[in-house]
């Protein structure tokens, strides 16, 4: 009998999620683990496993669904009923399936024969296999030629997403207004009244724009009715006492309509995330400089004696000196809650990752229980993990605090958004050389700035000013990030 295959809760706050493709289909066999889909979450893609060998039976959701937490999916057979041999119990048997075919008598003698049956009609020609019905339906409904489309699903199948797509495409272009010649006309910017009244009438022109050209360059020339109307006289009046009429101006064509671009799950988690931050947590921000010259020597240094996979980058010694830090210094490293502050055990550092939209925190779990490399090898992991979408659950939940390094994107320094619930968020801008004043001297040096937004209502200013001093501590003097208990 077959097994449904549920929409799994990805974290404790995750409410639905939508199946971004199928990578098994109907009759494929699968192995306990095999990725079945893939699923995209508030926070990552990750893969839906199989919980069991068999043999995938039918789907139950087409790509591109949401669907809410423990709702089926699939339905998969276990090894056995797969492996069993073909019965018709469950197909659709015909009556003259059921019933032996009867057998024909032999005419007597003289009869003639009868005429043969007539052929079957024809079968209705199958619907095409490359869209789903609801994406037929949906063009259908939309006026979406299918032929027109190209499918990006599974061996090209058209699914609901690309007719969407083709028909708010069509709409955008049947919103452009339509440009017929000879609606617009060249109107000169200045305008000279001789030129339209000729000379006898051009200081009577002047006396009705009320200044002299000279005075008022943008004045309008009054209005003709064509080269064979005879210029008004006197005060531009014409016999019937009327104005002349003004010519019509063209109508502005509208413009287009602003196209809207949908929020992803991602980009709402993030919004959602950050304003109730900023609204419940009162952020506040202290800043140093540190001189990086000889953590960058020590990891040149270190980076000999390292294959290529292990190299060390500043980001791990930015993580390596943090977790240090937050041993000595707890507050930093907890979780405010109502009854008070509970103090975490173990130092799990939130990475911030840029991915295609929008940013991750891929978690490293127990730093200060791993040596610089080990730790360095793993920050390498996590962040390959999150840039690919293959982070899983409880690789990018539970962080303790958070690094977010912009360096490498030129930053000098930025001011970044406690994740709650953590208490503090370090933001390391890049290093750059400028002078620096040593005893009296300017001498070039190489300056980071590191600024940590902190959860007033955990920690004050002079906490924070002594972690703060103990990574630029960690930082200047290198050799305490491999063993920090040294002499200083």
């Amino acid at each position: 009998m077959a097994r449904q295959v549920i929409m799994p809760q990805m974290g404790f706050d995750m409410q639905e999620g939508r199946l971004v493709r199928w990578l098994k289909q109907p009759g494929d066999a699968v192995e306990k683990g095999d990725a079945l889909a893939e699923i995209e979450t508030d926070k990552a893609t990750v893969e839906l496993e199989a919980f069991e060998s068999g043999r995938l039976a039918k789907l139950l959701v087409e790509e591109g669904a949401t669907v809410p937490v423990g709702e089926p999916v699939a339905l998969l057979e276990p090894l056995a009923a797969a492996q069993a041999p073909p019965t018709l119990e469950g197909r659709e048997v015909d009556g003259a399936a059921r019933q032996p075919a009867p057998t024909r008598e032999p005419a007597p003698e003289g009869t003639p024969a009868a005429a043969p049956p007539s052929p079957p009609p024809p079968p209705a020609e199958p619907a095409p296999r490359g869209i789903s019905r609801v994406a037929r339906q949906m063009a259908a409904e939309q006026g979406v030629d299918p032929a027109t489309l190209q499918g990006r699903g599974p061996g090209g199948r058209i699914l609901s997403h690309d007719v969407e797509e083709a028909a708010r495409q069509s709409q955008a272009q049947d919103a452009q207004p339509a440009i017929t010649a000879g609606e617009y006309r060249f109107v000169p910017r200045f305008h000279d009244p001789a030129h339209y009244l000729g000379e006898a009438a051009a200081p009577q022109a002047q006396r009705l724009a009320g200044q002299t050209l000279g005075e008022h360059p943008f004045a309008q020339p009054p209005a003709t009715t064509g080269p064979e109307t005879t210029p008004p006289a006197g005060d531009g009046i014409s016999s019937a006492g009327e104005a002349a009429p003004a010519p019509a101006s063209p109508a502005a064509p509208s413009p287009a309509p602003a196209e809207i671009k949908p929020w992803s799950r991602m980009r709402r988690t993030i919004a959602r995330r950050m304003s109730q931050s900023k609204r419940e947590i009162p952020h506040f921000y202290e800043s140093v400089q540190v001189l990086m010259d000889q953590a960058l020597a020590f990891r040149v240094d270190l980076n000999r004696e390292l294959p290529d996979e292990d190299r060390i980058t500043v980001n791990d010694l930015l993580v390596r000196a943090s977790a240090l830090a937050l041993e000595e210094f707890p507050n930093l490293n907890g979780t405010y809650t109502d009854e008070g502050l509970r103090i975490n055990p173990t130092v799990d550092v939130a990475i911030a990752v840029a991915v295609e939209d929008g940013l991750l925190t891929p978690v490293v779990r127990d730093c200060n229980g791993k040596g610089l490399v080990e730790l360095a090898r793993e920050v390498h992991r996590v962040v390959r993990a999150a840039r690919k979408g293959r982070l899983k659950p409880d690789e990018y939940a539970g962080g303790t605090f958070t690094l977010s390094n912009l360096g490498m994107f030129g930053v000098e320094a930025f001011s970044a958004i406690i994740n709650p619930p953590q208490t503090a968020i370090l933001a390391a801008g890049g290093a750059r050389q400028q002078p620096w004043v040593v005893d009296g001297q300017i001498q070039p040096a190489t300056v980071m700035t590191l600024t940590l937004a902190a959860d007033h209502r955990v920690t004050d200013g002079v906490e924070v000013a002594r972690f703060l001093n103990r990574i630029r501590e960690l930082l200047e003097h290198p050799w305490l990030l491999v063993n920090p208990h040294l002499a200083r």
